[in-house]
């Protein structure tokens, strides 16, 4: 007998029912089931992985992954299935579209058989599918539930980047969070934080912060539903806290590589006089980069510890490292120095230092998904708040995940190729 997962949501809390019987595939996908008791709405059922009490979203397609979502609308009177409107309005993204309006234009001049590929509503008497128009796109993602979607999404890009993409030896992943400027609420903006697999640099979860509190105490509720057991994460200052590193140790299986800057001056001055000395008293690592007429070079130095001889009251450390960066240019004149001390859990046989190194360079994926949802996507111009501004970072980050696992690097340019044929981004969706 196979096991399978519900998904069901009975107030504030999303949760996973473990249901013993055998559905037919027909089922699955459809989402027929037992009746889970007054007040419980539920998608389909998921096959789970033996021995996880997760369903293997990675195993799905978009499609089915988003039948998990409970539908916010009354029943009564919906034509257009919630998971047509989501796969539309994922392709109108893909193919560059940057708000609300321009996803109903774009969903507009899908053609039949696109509309139709996408799941969309039939009307029963022309017989034509009908694509979803800007008043239900914006009731739809105003009233959704954006955390439920992120998870979803996130389990889901996590499962094909897993299948997709050959990961390193050290698998980077990178958490930090993005203010959006343009979504105020109650004198607030809205600020999501973000893990992003460093490569190939695709968002695995996603979370907002509540207005009551900052980024660095959303680290748990962040990556609760991920599983990162032997990845390594890495994080700004912010998050070089002792919570953080015992819970990414103890709980989560993972290590962490995370810098010390004066926010915590007293690891910071035990850092910096661990590593004292010049450079030729180390055995140091350089590693050089060309590119966009200038030269960076990265020089790590890295050391071992002793807590109680080294002065370093903080948990699972066991080694210090320093990254000085120096930009020089085209004629290797030098224009910028950087020098960045941090810790790491990882031992001299788990991590060179040229691991460490990239694992170190590998923060900035969260800001290049940063940089495109503002810079592609005019992300921070919306004015879209709660909900719905959220649920547009979260098509966005399919956008970028999607193309990242593609192969393509070039992000910018596939987005216009894809406006120019729409049918490329369904074909990407799988649809």
């Amino acid at each position: 007998m196979m096991e399978f997962l519900r998904f069901v949501t009975t107030g504030p809390e999303a949760i996973y029912v473990s249901v013993s019987h055998v559905l037919d595939p027909a089922d699955v996908a459809a989402g027929s089931g037992q009746d889970l008791g007054a007040g419980a709405h539920c998608g389909p059922a998921l096959p789970v992985t033996q021995g996880d009490s997760r369903p293997d979203l990675g195993s799905l397609g978009l499609a089915q992954a988003l039948a998990l979502l409970e539908d916010p609308r009354d029943p009564r009177g919906v034509w257009h299935p919630l998971v047509a409107v989501l796969l539309i309005a994922a392709v109108a993204v893909l193919a560059g579209a940057k708000n609300l309006l321009a996803i109903a234009e774009r969903a507009a001049d899908l053609s039949q058989d696109q509309l139709r590929r996408s799941g969309a509503w039939q009307h029963p008497v022309s017989g034509r599918w009908v694509a979803p128009s800007y008043g239900t796109l914006s009731r739809i993602l105003h009233e959704i539930d954006a955390a439920v979607l992120d998870r979803l999404v996130g389990g889901w890009l996590l499962g094909r980047a897993r299948t997709l993409s050959a990961t390193s030896r050290l698998a980077g992943v990178a958490l930090d969070g993005k203010v959006l400027r343009g979504a105020w609420t109650a004198g607030r903006q809205l600020c999501l934080l973000q893990a992003v697999l460093a490569e190939p640099g695709v968002t695995i979860a996603q979370v907002a912060v509540p207005d009551d509190t900052t980024e660095t105490t959303q680290v748990q509720p962040l990556l609760e539903p991920v599983d990162i057991a032997g990845m390594v994460a890495t994080a700004d200052a912010a998050h070089t806290n002792p919570a953080t590193a015992s819970y990414l140790v103890e709980i989560k299986k993972a290590a962490h590589v995370l810098p010390v800057k004066g926010n915590t001056p007293g690891l910071l001055a035990a850092v910096s006089a661990r590593l004292a000395g010049p450079s030729i008293a180390w055995d140091e690592y350089v590693g050089e980069e060309a590119g966009r007429g200038r030269i960076e070079r990265r020089t790590l130095r890295v050391a071992d510890i002793d807590p109680e001889r080294d002065g370093i009251d903080f948990p699972h450390v066991a080694q210090v490292w320093r990254l000085r960066r120096d930009v020089l240019g085209a004629d290797r004149r030098p224009l910028t120095k950087q020098i960045v001390f941090g810790i790491t859990c990882l031992t001299p046989p788990q991590a060179t230092p040229a691991e460490l190194a990239a694992l170190i360079r590998g923060q900035w994926a969260v800001e290049c998904v940063h940089w495109l949802r503002d810079v592609l996507y005019r992300e921070d111009e919306s004015p879209l708040v709660g909900a719905a501004a959220q649920a547009m970072a979260t098509l966005r980050n399919i956008s970028v995940g999607m193309i990242r696992l593609s192969g393509e690097k070039a992000i910018t340019s596939t987005t216009r190729s894809m406006g120019r044929d729409i049918g490329r981004a369904l074909a990407l969706l799988g649809l």
